[in-house]
């Protein structure tokens, strides 16, 4: 058995945009075998679709960050996240 690759993607909001409704119609397309996904968000206001990606069993974490400034400033509660 091969070790599965992870993939995280990360995106200001989970609303119910453009690129936001493309992560759960591709996510449906890969070979959830090879490859281990989860997603991370940071407004918690806009999260119209991590319910949709949940029921599509993967990890949705939410970094809150209400501005751009603390957008930045997340960058190591990322880090951890992902290692």
């Amino acid at each position: 058995m091969t070790k599965r690759i992870k993939v995280f993607h990360l995106i200001k909001s989970l609303g119910r945009g453009g690129a936001e409704m493309l992560l759960p119609e591709t996510l449906k397309l890969h070979c959830k075998e090879d490859f281990d996904f989860s997603y991370g968000f940071f407004l918690p206001w806009k999260d119209q679709m991590v319910s949709v990606l949940r029921e599509q069993e993967v990890q949705v974490v939410c970094f809150n960050a209400s501005n751009n400034l603390k957008l930045l400033l997340s960058a190591m509660r990322i880090s951890k996240y992902i290692y």
